[in-house]
């Protein structure tokens, strides 16, 4: 296997699991914002 297809695929994943785990921790913080408001109000 072509190691700078594997190198590429490699950081394709992390690339990808970065964007997930900031876009799940972006949608938990405006879910708990708005949470916070609901329970202040």
């Amino acid at each position: 296997m072509n190691p700078i297809l594997w190198l590429a695929r490699l950081i394709a994943g992390a690339v990808l699991v970065a964007l997930l785990a900031i876009v799940c921790t972006a949608a938990g913080g405006i879910l708990l914002s708005y949470g916070v408001e609901d329970i202040q109000q």
